[in-house]
């Protein structure tokens, strides 16, 4: 859920001011040493829902 937040505080800005409005949204959970977790999946997801109910067009 940090991340979403993060995310959204880095990314409405910016897109405000473009007139289309995209988004590219990427969970990476694949990490050499590390255990895998459905986390950055969910937080991408959400990303994207709230990207969508804003009136972006996001690849994902």
């Amino acid at each position: 859920m940090r991340l979403t937040t993060i995310l959204l505080m880095l990314i409405l800005p910016i897109a405000a001011a473009a007139q289309d409005r995209v988004a590219m949204v990427i969970g990476m959970s694949d990490y050499e040493g590390a255990a895998a977790s459905d986390g950055p999946r969910e937080d991408a997801e959400a990303l994207t829902d709230a990207l969508s109910a804003q009136g972006f067009d996001v690849t994902t």
